[in-house]
């Protein structure tokens, strides 16, 4: 789920995953881990992205 919003939001802003992890100091890697839904972001994790995108949290976890 916030795999796929993830996607999508970096689609119509035209922004990678690189990008995004290099701005909100996460690993390298980290969003693609969250694909298979194995891993999910913590809320800290959350709120980070959605600094650095200008978006809400709940636009990353809405379904």
């Amino acid at each position: 789920m916030v795999y796929e919003n993830l996607k999508e939001i970096c689609k119509e802003k035209h922004i990678t995953f690189q990008e995004i992890e290099v701005a909100a100091d996460l690993g390298a890697g980290c969003i693609s881990r969250w694909k298979d839904g194995k891993v999910s972001p913590n809320v800290d994790t959350l709120k980070k992205i959605a600094g650095v995108m200008g978006i809400k949290v709940e636009d990353l976890v809405k379904e």
